[in-house]
């Protein structure tokens, strides 16, 4: 099993949005956790 260190900055603008939207640090980090697991389902097709 591979052991190695994450390290994730907010910038000022998601730290407002996450603010605002009263996404709490916890959430955040359960949320990156599924990505890296592969659980996250997004629609990855920008809109122009």
């Amino acid at each position: 099993m591979e052991c190695f260190s994450l390290r994730v900055f907010k910038n000022a603008w998601f730290e407002r949005f996450s603010r605002k939207e009263k996404i709490s640090a916890e959430a955040l980090w359960d949320a990156i956790e599924r990505a890296e697991q592969g659980q996250i389902d997004a629609d990855t097709w920008a809109v122009a």
